[in-house]
């Protein structure tokens, strides 16, 4: 059970990954307004924000199980719909309904995930951080690339078997969930507090700053990079396939993070991952017309992407007696800057020249490098201090 609860996010992200995508390349090919273009994933971000906050209110372990398989038979609904009302701008009906689906999934599960993986709040922080960045980000990487290599209509029809198929293991979950004795609702509240637990310095703060430039930056790629592309005449495959492998990347490097430590502290890999992300950056901005320009690209991103995910997660649950307020914010953090940066992306474009939405984000991304580098070799320096006055 330990392993199989990761191909749950691994195939709600495929969902997700390939609305955004073709969502996106459909108005592109249509000629429709940057801002319009941007919309897609800012109207999924919106409702999603909402019913997320909505549920923060009502949601325990005991009404999680009803909650999930909801948002399960919902998500089954608008995968039916992108088939069936196929219409360019009903595209939008199907992605408020899909994010008002994931929604309606992500926070029930969570709950119940932690009654068949106990360790999500102990010291296991790098293990539960790098395999969850490694399931949804193999997840969200497929879908691009299954909207890439395979004909609209084809994928919808995937996307409904894998829909339906995610609404069957629902069932599985909490049928199994229960069996196992279901979490009181206190222990789904409160993150698990250990007697031997060291104290440390929270950087939650660090992971919010990182990450919410890092997530306006992977907003404007997966919403602006198809225009881009299309506009320099690279193939919807190659446009795909290159989109997938930021997240592939992204993927292999939380799998990676899952088995390594000390480093997550320490102001010298900030610099390595700052310039990955910096270079790969200036490439999807002023690169010409080749493939092969953009895969570089991706895989460059991807690296930086990797990092800043993890870090978010990381950062969030070290410390498990402020898990569960840390992870809100987290949630608060991404479902904000989703809705906020596809629109200001659109905004920047004009017709011809979507390139021009990268060159706010590699000014983002290396100013943001260096504070980080400065802030965690100042935390490191007051560490050391503490340990020497003691």
């Amino acid at each position: 059970m330990r392993i199989l609860i990761y191909f749950f996010p691994i195939a709600i992200n495929i969902l997700i990954g390939g609305m955004f995508f073709i969502s996106a390349y459909r108005f592109k090919l249509a000629e429709a307004p940057g801002w319009v273009i941007g919309a897609t994933m800012a109207a999924w971000a919106l409702i999603y924000s909402i019913v997320t906050l909505g549920l923060s209110k009502c949601l325990t372990a005991r009404n999680a199980p009803v909650i999930l398989n909801i948002g399960c038979a919902i998500l089954v609904a608008s995968s039916v719909g992108f088939l069936v009302f196929d219409g360019l701008y009903t595209q939008f009906v199907w992605i408020l309904t899909s994010g008002f689906a994931n929604a309606c999934y992500c926070a029930p599960f969570q709950i119940l995930m932690k009654s068949v993986e106990p360790d999500q709040a102990s010291a296991g922080s790098a293990r539960a951080a790098g395999l969850y960045t490694f399931a949804w980000s193999t997840g969200i990487a497929t879908g691009p690339l299954l909207f890439g290599v395979f004909e609209t209509a084809a994928v919808y029809k995937i996307n409904i078997l894998i829909s339906s198929l995610l609404w069957i293991g629902a069932i599985l979950l909490c049928r199994a969930v229960r069996k196992r004795g279901a979490v009181s609702q206190t222990a789904a509240a409160e993150p698990e507090k250990r007697p031997d637990a060291q104290p440390v310095q929270s950087l939650a703060h660090l992971g919010w700053i990182l990450a919410g430039v890092g997530v306006f930056t992977v907003c404007i790629i997966r919403t602006m990079w198809p225009c881009h592309g299309e506009e320099l005449g690279i193939s919807r495959a190659h446009i795909g396939s290159s989109l997938a492998l930021v997240s592939y990347v992204q993927a292999v490097m939380g799998l990676i993070f899952a088995y390594t430590r000390g480093w997550m502290r320490k102001a010298l890999p900030q610099v390595f991952f700052g310039i990955s992300g910096v270079a790969g950056l200036l490439l999807f901005a002023f690169a010409p017309a080749e493939p092969w320009y953009f895969y570089l690209a991706a895989a460059l991103y991807g690296v930086y992407a990797a990092d800043f995910y993890f870090l978010l997660v990381y950062y969030a649950i070290e410390d498990s007696s402020k898990a569960a307020k840390n992870v809100g914010i987290n949630e608060f953090v991404v479902g904000i800057i989703s809705i906020i940066a596809p629109m200001i992306g659109g905004l920047i474009v004009t017709p011809g020249h979507a390139g021009r939405a990268f060159y706010p984000q590699i000014v983002m991304t290396f100013v943001v490098t260096v504070f980080i580098v400065l802030a965690l070799a100042r935390a490191a320096k007051k560490t050391t201090l503490q340990e020497k006055t003691k």
